[in-house]
């Protein structure tokens, strides 16, 4: 079973591979690893182009802080905020190739963000 739920509720047969343009980077908090629903697991499922970076801490991240630096015009995150911007907007300036998701409670995701 490739969605790791079991089998009363495994969804494989239902998944169908996607082939996304812009490739999902999913800073996963640890603790959702272990989440019933894992939202992350099944994109992961889902899509072709999706990498999940599991970590709490800065030094978790510093691989990936490191390529966002290097391809900071490639990279967006999605995180509703006062000064966020629609994607559309941001791709006509830039050519969005990898989009950031925060995967954990509002309160874990703000400390992902503040990092």
């Amino acid at each position: 079973m490739a969605c790791q739920f079991p089998l009363s509720v495994c969804l494989c047969k239902f998944v169908h591979k996607i082939c996304n343009s812009v490739e999902l980077i999913v800073l996963q908090h640890p603790s959702e690893t272990k989440v019933a629903k894992n939202t992350a697991r099944l994109l992961a499922l889902a899509l072709q182009n999706i990498q999940i970076v599991v970590g709490e801490t800065a030094q978790d991240f510093r691989q990936l802080q490191a390529f966002c630096l290097q391809h900071h015009n490639d990279v967006a995150l999605l995180y509703p905020s006062t000064v966020s911007r629609p994607l559309e907007e941001l791709n006509k300036a830039h050519n969005i190739k990898y989009l950031l998701l925060l995967d954990g409670t509002w309160k874990k995701a703000f400390k992902h963000l503040s990092m």
